[in-house]
């Protein structure tokens, strides 16, 4: 193969330099956001075209693509929301074991100061229904509201009706009086648990209590 004169082969290299630096230099251009003539591909400053002056729109080097952006799979949003819910039942059943017992211990214990502030009630019903009648009340309903009419010593209306009815707070409640001027209270829960507390009390108003289903009486300690 014959080999090209030496001039022709230095031609050569220095057009093929000059369009390797071109490209460099549009690369670049387009890199830093160079626009370029959409007629002549010359760079473009305003609004004519610096190598063939015509009035051209400006466009970015035709080689450049958009960026597109990746979407994000709905498989992997599908884990994490399966993740998730597994994370709450785990949590929930770690905690509803803890949760239940104080609860429920909580609520116990609210039915006992309520039943304990019944027995107060009471007390105070009676002093008020003594003072009118001359004597103690025999019954829960000798304190409560009268169906119909005044009040009078068949119900001096002294406590509400729930109180009257024997049922208040979790326990059951009874008054036992005689003409004599004693009286008894008692104050049972109604579900029969053995970590329930059962109360006591008469004409003393001191009240006693009973860890356990077996009913207070007066031999249990006194209520501090």
């Amino acid at each position: 193969m014959k080999s090209l004169p030496l001039k022709r082969r230095w031609v050569l290299d220095l057009e093929l330099h000059r369009e390797l630096q071109y490209n460099w230099v549009r690369k670049a251009d387009f890199v830093l956001g160079m626009a370029y003539c959409s007629i002549c591909s010359a760079p473009v400053a305003g609004a004519f075209c610096s190598q063939c002056g015509a009035a051209v729109s400006p466009t970015t080097s035709p080689t450049a693509t958009p960026a597109v952006k990746q979407k994000t799979s709905p498989m992997i949003w599908v884990l994490a929301a399966v993740g998730f819910l597994a994370l709450l039942i785990v949590i929930a059943l770690i905690a509803i074991p803890i949760a239940v017992p104080r609860l429920e211990k909580g609520r116990m214990l609210a039915q006992e100061t309520g039943a304990i502030a019944a027995i107060r009630t009471i007390h105070t019903a009676q002093v008020l229904y003594y003072s009118q009648f001359g004597r103690y009340a025999t019954s829960l309903a000798e304190l409560g509201p009268p169906t119909s009419g005044a009040a009078d010593a068949a119900a001096a209306d002294l406590i509400d009706a729930t109180l009257a009815s024997g049922f208040k707070n979790g326990y059951r409640f009874t008054l036992a009086g005689t003409r004599d001027g004693t009286y008894t209270i008692a104050a049972l829960p109604i579900s029969n648990e053995p970590e329930r507390r059962t109360f006591y009390s008469d004409q003393t108003m001191a009240i006693h209590e009973h860890l356990g289903p077996v009913p207070a009486g007066a031999d249990d300690p006194v209520l501090k």
